[in-house]
């Protein structure tokens, strides 16, 4: 079987002279459809078909670490679920209730939207609306009208993920909360207000939690294409960390995969700061690091400048930008992209690694020490707290002990003492690093680290103004 129709496959099975063959052929095609929709969630089917409270599949998945699990219950028709007053009965439980026959009696279709306005956690769906939504339509294609590249294409791989999860209520293709949805209402040809039709909906069809992550997703969308980011600075008198009507928190893995990748690829998107620190506030310097495939080649400067300070990180890097000596043109324009699994910053004719991982960051072997000469204009900018002077005649180790930066001792002796010295590593902070992180700057490795996890913005300032500045020239 492939992945066509499963509206036709299911009709398929239905045909079948032997019961058994039916119940096997039926399941089959649901699963598949199923696994069409959400590939990452457990599919499993059970002994039972038709049964009046055993569900013939489950569904099981894990978010944030926590299992969820919905039980799915085929019925012939949507038709037969309200003859047999399956919602009613099983409201309390949350399920699906699949049809596996599309309904076309209206008074029928008003009897169950009625029913599930009562059991609001309760989804009533079929066969036919589901492919609709994962392009597999009767016709050949799919009523939802994702142009691609459109913005209504992400929100609806989300839709595809989350409906037998989160969704509720009264889902098929005809009714206008659907089409609003999926586009077929016919916002299509404008983007913005495509958004805002499907905002309005998703809380009729998916229960909280699903529809918080969706709504946060079309607004995402919407402030970065129309560049309407005014609800990201509260008004008077409101608590500027929660501006009105903006949905926070944690973005989903699928939001990360879906919607992340999107924004960033499109060059129309706006680029205001005060947007892409709201995005960066929903993930974290890892959670990038886990989806690099999914970034690759792609200019993320956008997001990632306005959220060095709020990101931690455990290690920085300088190293040759081979790129900038290419006399061919290259994609690799100067600004921050994903390269060996971490962000890599490409400056001129510097690569500033940054990573929340010290493991992926190993450091070179070979490098010598720093001059103290090339070390002491850059240094000034800094907190000096301890530094190791190695020079032809003595080796001094200079540590702060009653003050709180070293640099005036270590000028002091470099200026008085007839030697050449070396500095293998330093030990700074950042004046304007609220978090008073101490990083350790080794010119041998060509490292910046921290003891525990510091600002990125930390961590990159010392590699690019120490690490990267003593192999200028």
């Amino acid at each position: 079987m492939t992945s066509a129709n499963m509206q036709a496959a299911v009709e398929t099975a239905l045909g079948h002279a032997l019961a058994q063959d039916v119940i096997d052929g039926v399941k089959a095609a649901v699963v598949m459809e199923l696994e069409g929709l959400d590939s990452a969630a457990d599919i499993r089917t059970t002994e039972y078909f038709n049964h009046s409270y055993a569900p013939d599949i489950v569904l099981t998945w894990r978010e944030n670490g926590r299992e969820s699990v919905r039980n799915i219950f085929l019925r012939y028709s949507l038709g037969s679920a309200a003859a047999g007053r399956d919602i009613e009965a099983l409201g309390e439980f949350g399920p699906v209730l699949l049809g596996l026959r599309e309904e076309h009696d209206p008074g029928i279709i008003n009897e169950v939207r009625a029913e599930v306005a009562e059991a609001p956690r309760v989804l009533a769906t079929d066969i036919r609306s589901l492919d609709d939504i994962t392009d597999h339509g009767a016709n050949g294609g799919s009523r939802a009208l994702a142009a691609v590249g459109s913005a209504r294409e992400p929100l609806l791989r989300l839709v595809r993920g989350s409906v037998m999860r989160g969704g509720r209520g009264l889902f098929i293709s005809e009714s206008d909360d659907v089409a609003a949805l999926t586009g077929a209402s016919g916002e299509a040809h404008d983007e913005v207000a495509g958004l805002d039709a499907f905002n309005a909906v998703v809380r009729n069809l998916f229960v909280e939690d699903a529809a918080a992550r969706l709504i946060r997703a079309g607004q995402m969308l919407r402030m970065g294409i129309s560049g309407d980011t005014a609800d990201l600075s509260p008004s008077p008198g409101d608590d500027p960390d929660e501006p009105s009507g903006v949905v926070r928190g944690s973005l989903s893995e699928a939001e990360l995969m879906v919607v992340l990748p999107y924004l960033l690829s499109r060059d129309d998107v706006t680029d205001d700061p005060r947007y892409w620190a709201y995005v960066g506030s929903m993930i974290s310097l890892k959670r990038l690091e886990d989806m690099a495939a999914g970034l690759l080649g792609l200019n993320l400067t956008r997001l990632v400048v306005p959220n060095l300070e709020h990101w931690s990180a455990a290690r920085a890097s300088a190293g040759l930008n081979v790129d900038s000596l290419d006399e061919a043109p290259t994609d690799w324009r100067d600004g921050w992209y994903v390269r060996a699994g971490m962000l890599a910053l490409n400056a001129g004719a510097h690569l500033i690694s940054l990573t929340s991982d010290r493991r992926k960051i190993s450091g070179r072997k070979d490098s010598a020490a720093a001059r103290w000469e090339d070390l002491a204009e850059p240094l000034s900018r800094f907190a000096l707290n301890a530094v190791t002077l190695q020079g032809l005649l003595r080796r001094v180790r200079v540590q702060a002990e009653r003050s709180d930066d070293v640099y005036r001792d270590v000028d002091t002796i470099t200026s008085n003492l007839d030697d050449t010295f070396r500095v293998p590593d330093v030990e700074v902070r950042v004046p304007t690093d609220p978090t008073g992180s101490v990083i350790t700057a080794d010119f041998t490795r060509m490292i910046a680290e921290s003891a525990t996890s510091a600002p990125a913005s930390t961590l990159v300032r010392v590699a690019r103004e120490l690490l990267a500045h003593t192999r200028s020239g």
